[in-house]
């Protein structure tokens, strides 16, 4: 299994890059597709979204859908973000944004400003 990298464009990296969502103009409610690939379909609550580069995998170069269901997550820690796995080849995708899928939700944190320490 691949392990997520401590880099700064990874998401247990000090300088997490994720989707910014205090940006009200980046939300957008999507309907859903009469038909989607298997890595794109996904369960009610939480969804992870990153680009599988498991070469082996069937979706290999795809966005791939991770549902999380209803929980809390922390981008931050490790325990959880090993949990965005492919759920096609079962391996780790670095996610790079989230969606909600018929369920109420809130976000807490605080945004890193750019070229300050966290």
């Amino acid at each position: 299994m691949n392990r997520p990298s401590r880099d700064p464009d990874s998401l247990g990296g000090v300088g997490a890059k994720f989707v910014d969502v205090s940006n009200e103009k980046g939300l957008q409610r999507i309907e859903w597709a009469e038909n989607a690939p298997e890595w794109r379909r996904v369960d009610r609550g939480f969804v992870l979204e990153g680009i599988c580069t498991s070469p082996k995998c069937k979706a290999t170069g795809q966005t791939v859908a991770i549902s999380m269901h209803y929980r809390n997550y922390d981008i931050t820690s490790e325990p959880d973000l090993l949990k965005s796995i492919c759920p096609m080849c079962k391996e780790y995708v670095d996610p790079k944004t989230c969606g909600f899928n018929n369920c109420w939700w809130r976000i807490d944190g605080t945004k890193k400003e750019y070229g300050k320490p966290p």
